[in-house]
């Protein structure tokens, strides 16, 4: 499908490079037009496809974020009980 959009969309540029057009050359860009229009739905498919990975990549980025955060988090709650003990251990009974 996607071969048959770029065979057509080649055949018409190289058709509309023609300097002097008759009307066989100008038939055959109206076809070559046709043709392309006919598939080039596979292109607005691969637009869809490239939102959905955005949409994707978005999520991931954030619960990435959100997991750098919770280890962050536990970090802090491991150095507090740290320091907890290390105030048991240094207060004089």
């Amino acid at each position: 499908m996607v071969i048959g959009a770029v065979q057509a969309i080649h055949g018409f540029s190289v058709l509309v490079s023609k300097q002097n057009h008759v009307d066989l050359s100008l038939t055959a860009l109206v076809d070559t037009l046709k043709r392309f229009y006919m598939k080039h739905g596979v292109f607005q498919e691969q637009n869809i496809s490239n939102t959905a990975k955005a949409k994707v990549d978005k999520c991931c980025a954030t619960q990435s974020q959100q997991l750098q955060e919770q280890e962050i988090h536990e970090i802090r709650a491991g150095m507090e009980v740290q320091m907890d003990k290390a105030e048991k251990v240094s207060t004089p009974i």
